[in-house]
C-alpha cells in the first residue's frame, strides 16, 4: 500500500518542497504551449535544456555538496522551474 515506510517517509520529503515550485511549472507550460502554437518549437526546446542543466547543477551542488539528500533533489527542481520564468 505505497511502499516501504523508508519510500514513503521520502517522498514526503520530496512533494512537501516539490510543491512549491506547481505555479512556476503551469506557468512554464503554458508558455511552452503559446510558444508551440506560435510554430516556435526551439525556444521551448532550449528552455528545457537550460531548466534541465540548471536542475542537474543544483542537484549536484545541494545533494553532494550539502548533504541535503531526497529535500536537495526536491529544491533543486523547485529552483530550476523558477530560474526558467527568467
Amino acid at each position: 500500500s505505497g511502499g516501504s515506510p523508508e519510500v514513503q517517509l521520502y517522498a514526503s520529503q520530496y512533494v512537501a518542497v516539490r510543491i512549491w515550485s506547481a505555479p512556476a511549472a503551469l506557468c512554464n507550460l503554458v508558455i511552452m504551449g503559446w510558444l508551440l502554437g506560435m510554430q516556435d518549437a526551439r525556444s521551448p526546446m532550449v528552455m528545457l535544456i537550460l531548466t534541465n542543466l540548471v536542475n542537474m547543477a543544483l542537484d549536484a551542488l545541494f545533494v553532494l555538496g550539502l548533504g541535503w539528500q531526497v529535500r536537495g533533489v526536491a529544491a533543486a527542481s523547485v529552483m530550476a522551474d523558477y530560474c526558467a520564468l527568467a
